[in-house]
């Protein structure tokens, strides 16, 4: 027994010593790490740069185009007007008489880090003047005009320009031509003291060239231009907008689209329709005055109002003064509801406007029921009913044949 207790004591002060040789000691284990720092994915920027340049009445060189300015070239100014901060007009001609003309050297060049490509879009105001103007886009290429100039009569130039679509693919890529435009010699006296007023939006999307995560370079082939500015058919002009081309945004004090005095348009497709508010309002369709009709066959309808206004009247889609407005498909999300379709107050009464719905689907809104201040209670066409659907967002109604 006393062995065994000497055994214990031995072995405790063993331990003893060995912890207090340990004390000082330090142990080292292997180690290994792999650190990156700095991760980030940048969005591509999409953005174009517009210039246009003025005759020169002096300088060397130019641009020499067969047909027109007496055989004698082009010349114009080494310093362009920026369009993107100086919004004066390109075309500001007085005192134009037969056989007169002029030019504009005008270039488009992609500032962006996305390939992009570009259409212009013309926006046509004829003050009686329109019918006695040509005008021609001749293309410049390293220095060189390319292709040949034709008169073209003025009256086409919203339709040349549907057809015109130039790629800049990438940063630095620019496209140039020459706008020439001129009088016709054979203009007589109905066109003295006649005006034609244009304005020009130079438009850019996505083009397919880059490509996406899984190796598909025409995933932008879809990509579609947007336009920034109310389309106004007016004076009896009949017109198909197909808005799989393009989508329309712009501030609703006259609707982003407006049929007035007589015009018609159909509007089909897949596009999107934006009304953002303007001085109070925000009407993605109007149609105003007699003889005028929008027919919507399809699209996506939205108004966009300041937050906390959710109870103030802000028409979408609207019908005044004899206009009319028929729609058979489409989406339709209106930020104050109740005010989705909306005819002007007397003009229902008196009969001269109309809203019939023979389809399309509305958010919080049953147009067989309207719950605004509105004469009208029903804007369902005989023969057609509403379904509701409950959905994530809310009610939905749409409306189908019975």
């Amino acid at each position: 027994m006393k062995g065994t207790q000497k055994s214990l004591l031995a072995s405790g002060v063993a331990l003893l010593a060995s912890a207090a040789l340990l004390a000082g000691t330090t142990f080292a284990w292997f180690t290994d790490s792999v650190v990156n720092t700095g991760n980030k994915i940048q969005a591509g920027n999409l953005a174009i740069g517009a210039y246009a340049y003025d005759l020169a009445e002096d300088g060397e060189g130019g641009f020499e185009i067969e047909g027109v300015n007496g055989g004698n070239p082009f010349k114009f100014e080494t310093t362009p007007q920026d369009l993107k901060t100086d919004k004066n007009p390109i075309i500001n001609d007085t005192l134009f008489e037969p056989g007169k003309s002029n030019a504009k050297l005008l270039k488009v060049e992609n500032e962006g880090t996305l390939a992009a490509k570009i259409k212009l879009d013309f926006t046509v105001e004829d003050g009686g003047l329109t019918e006695a103007l040509w005008f021609d886009f001749v293309k410049v290429e390293n220095g060189e005009v390319k292709g040949n100039f034709t008169r073209r009569p003025m009256n086409t130039l919203e339709t040349f320009a549907d057809n015109l679509e130039l790629p800049l693919l990438e940063n630095g890529d620019n496209v140039q031509f020459i706008l020439v435009y001129g009088m016709y010699e054979s203009a007589g006296n109905a066109f003295k003291d006649k005006s034609f007023t244009v304005d020009v939006a130079i438009l850019a999307t996505q083009a397919p060239a880059e490509s996406d995560g899984f190796g598909n370079t025409d995933y932008d082939k879809e990509a579609k231009y947007a336009r920034n500015k109310t389309i106004y058919i007016d004076s009896g002009e009949v017109r198909t907008i197909n808005l799989d081309e393009m989508d329309y945004d712009a501030g609703g004090y006259d609707g982003v689209i407006c049929a007035q005095n007589g015009g018609q348009v159909t509007l089909e497709g897949d596009g999107t329709v934006i009304a953002n508010d303007q001085n109070n309002y925000a009407m993605a369709v109007w149609a105003t005055g007699e003889g005028s009709k929008v027919t919507i066959n399809g699209g996506t309808y939205i108004n966009n109002i300041a937050y906390g206004r959710t109870d103030d009247q802000m028409d979408m889609i609207y019908a005044s003064e004899g206009g009319d407005i028929e729609i058979t498909g489409g989406t339709f999300k209106c930020a104050t509801p109740k005010w989705t379709l909306n005819i002007q107050d007397g003009a229902y009464k008196d009969g001269t406007s109309t809203i019939v719905v023979k389809g399309g689907s509305f958010f919080e809104y049953d147009p067989s029921n309207a719950t605004n201040e509105n004469p009208a209670a029903n804007f369902v066409a005989e023969g057609y009913k509403v379904v509701t659907e409950e959905r994530a967002d809310g009610t939905w109604y749409t409306v189908v044949p019975e």
